[in-house]
């Protein structure tokens, strides 16, 4: 049986070799690549679960690499998995007390976050997920700022989220009273 490893060192070669025959855009690499992203993220789970943190980390930093090297960078859809990746990241770094490093995750996904495009239909569903996401972000920093003894910071960050999710849900909201 073959293990996660080893299907990722399979993916990963398949996809130099695809990439560099055909091209990122061909629907053959993108395939390769999708399966390479999927692995990637199952792997880092079951380690981040195992307890295995060292390999959590590498794997989110991977798929961090493989989303800026082979996808193109303004595309919305690109944009939304890069911030995914950046806060499960974080994450994985708050596990381990890094808090610096979590917290420049989260900086650059709240920046990300702010560069989601709207389309006609869809707008509202995009400034939904933008502040639900903005959300989870000040959350985590907040815990960020609060093991840091940085309680003001944090206080002032737990205040965004929850005006923002009183403006987004209303203030009789179900939601609403989660952040509280």
């Amino acid at each position: 049986s073959i293990d996660n490893e080893q299907a990722l060192d399979c993916y990963r070669e398949s996809l130099q070799i695809r990439s560099s025959l055909m091209g990122n855009e061909h629907k053959d690499t993108i395939s390769i690549l999708e399966k390479c992203i999927n692995t990637l993220s199952k792997s880092a789970d079951i380690a981040m679960e195992s307890g295995d943190i060292d390999l959590a980390q590498k794997h989110r930093t991977e798929l961090l690499s493989l989303i800026e090297t082979m996808y193109d960078q303004k595309n919305p859809e690109t944009i939304k998995m890069r911030v995914k990746e950046l806060i499960l990241t974080a994450h994985v770094l708050l596990s381990q007390k890094r808090w610096k490093e979590a917290l420049e995750h989260l900086e650059c996904a709240k920046t990300e976050t702010s560069h989601f495009v709207g389309h006609s239909s869809s707008e509202t569903k995009n400034d939904l997920l933008k502040a639900q996401t903005m959300i989870t972000i000040n959350d985590l920093q907040a815990y960020v700022y609060e093991k840091q003894n940085r309680y003001d910071e944090a206080l002032l960050i737990l205040n965004e989220a929850v005006t923002l999710t009183s403006e987004i849900y209303g203030p009789n909201s179900e939601q609403f009273a989660k952040v509280l």
